[in-house]
């Protein structure tokens, strides 16, 4: 990637407008970007509906998403009783037909698949279970040999090899990226988080599972990528059922003093028994109606602004050698979201809803985060009476596929920054190759160009103007225009 000659722009009044001589066209790092979909939630690839879901998945192609992240939930794969060898994918105690489905939708479009694992079946939870009222079903100590045995199964059959017993002389779809588990750190997915008197038990139960998972997975096809789990964003410093992520992850990691991330050789297990993964993950949610650049009130909780923080302790795990295997893993934002009104009234309007999504990756991108997922493709229905976390309005289409302006902001994200007196960043993520042309908005309509690089699709450009007035810009490549971003004058 490169940059073409320097366009210089006349003087008009007081406005100057040039790029400075040592912008790159290409930002070099990259960002990719995902949707999520759930059985329980969306449903839009998992259904039996073919039409649907191949509508649907035309959708998703439509936003140059290079990821999906699918929710496998163990206990609706696996009936009532424990299969004899849960090693064996072909055997009447499985069903895999909604995740077949799913990947076949999925990947026509050319979408990489990520599986999340979650919820295990009742045999593969903990002695002493206590009510499902204490502990909902799925959470409770699940064991990590029982994980890892699923996990064989999972990879066998989704890896590239396995004949689709529907389509005689094909294969099922391969997938190379799965997720042990979703949001460790809330009682909703693991039980118990403390104990009684406050001593945390979550980071211990999930390291076990964790490495069960990658065990598995990776026996199967060691170029498999196995994820941590996304961490859910908000904790209960004092309570008993949320762990704040920050402190959840130096438990798991062996690590004190939340500023100098120190080794904490005491009730450390042994090298043989630390974490083991191949890409760290957080779901950088930010509270309802806040944007991406909104950090969390309380320390050790993270949204999408904090996940610097999130890298501070996986490079100081890699370091201490508490993480495993060695070398230095991706970061990825594996759930993302932020409402629109319409429908959701107290939402963001959706100009606002669409430069929130743009700003979001660009807000991960500058903390060394190489993936923001978004949930969700599609609107829920609405319901004005609903918790504000039920039914989400946070899609790029609305409930009937209607496109909001947010898919053109996550087809192609720009961002304009102001860094200093007279210095703008225009960053962005183009959807095609060729020459990109940065455009501000004239005083008397219509727009004029003010720079053009030569861009590769699907990478990140960034470019730094001198911009001293108040001015409004946009990206466009081809016939594909982004949306456009204001930035104050100085």
């Amino acid at each position: 990637m490169y940059a073409s000659p320097r366009l210089i722009i006349p003087l008009v009044g007081v406005l100057l407008v040039t790029l400075l001589a040592a912008a790159p066209a290409s930002a070099k790092r990259d960002i990719a970007v995902g949707f999520a979909d759930d059985v329980f939630a969306d449903n839009l690839f998992f259904q039996p509906d073919s039409s649907d879901r191949a509508g649907w998945a035309r959708r998703l192609g439509r936003t140059k998403a290079g990821l999906v992240r699918l929710n496998v939930y163990w206990a609706r794969v696996v009936s009532s009783s424990e299969p004899a060898d849960a090693t064996i994918v072909d055997q009447p105690a499985y069903d895999w037909s909604e995740i077949d489905r799913a990947l076949w939708a999925t990947s026509a479009q050319g979408v990489e698949p990520l599986l999340t694992v979650l919820t295990a079946p009742r045999f593969a939870e903990g002695p002493k279970r206590p009510s499902d009222e204490e502990a909902r079903p799925g959470t409770w100590k699940p064991s990590a040999e029982k994980l890892r045995e699923f996990a064989i199964a999972l990879a066998t059959r989704y890896s590239g090899n396995y004949p689709d017993p529907l389509n005689p002389g094909e294969t099922l779809p391969r997938v190379r990226y799965y997720e042990g588990w979703n949001e460790p750190n809330l009682h909703r997915y693991i039980t118990p988080q403390r104990t009684k008197k406050g001593k945390n038990r979550s980071p211990d139960i999930y390291r076990k599972l964790l490495n069960g998972f990658y065990e598995g997975i990776k026996s199967v096809r060691s170029s498999n990528r196995v994820l941590a789990a996304g961490t859910g964003p908000f904790g209960d410093p004092e309570g008993e059922l949320r762990i704040p992520p920050l402190e959840f992850w130096r438990d798991v990691f062996c690590l004190k003093n939340r500023k100098k991330l120190k080794f904490k050789r005491k009730g450390c297990p042994q090298r043989k028994d630390r974490a083991q993964l191949d890409i760290f993950a957080h779901n950088a949610i930010n509270s309802p109606g806040d944007g991406p650049t909104v950090s969390a009130q309380l320390r050790d909780n993270a949204t999408a602004a904090d996940m610097d923080e999130l890298v501070d302790v996986i490079r100081a795990a890699e370091k201490h050698g508490t993480v495993r295997p060695g070398g230095k893993r991706e970061v990825w934002a594996t759930e993302l979201w932020f409402e629109s009104n319409p429908p959701e009234k107290d939402g963001a309007r959706l100009n606002k809803h669409a430069r929130r999504m743009a700003e979001a990756l660009y807000v991960l991108w500058k903390q060394k985060v190489s993936a923001g997922i978004f949930l969700q493709l599609r609107d829920s229905p609405y319901d004005p009476k609903s918790p504000a976390v039920v039914g989400l309005q946070s899609g790029v289409y609305f409930l009937d596929g209607t496109p909001k302006p947010a898919l053109e902001a996550v087809r192609f994200p720009f961002v304009a920054e102001r860094k200093s007196r007279g210095r703008v960043i225009a960053w962005g993520k183009s959807p095609a190759s060729g020459g990109l042309e940065l455009e501000r908005k004239r005083a008397r309509g219509g727009w004029e160009r003010v720079a053009r690089v030569r861009v590769n699709g699907g990478e990140v450009f960034k470019e730094e103007l001198k911009l001293r007035e108040e001015e409004r810009l946009r990206a466009r490549v081809g016939k594909s225009k982004s949306i456009s971003w204001k930035v104050g004058g100085q």
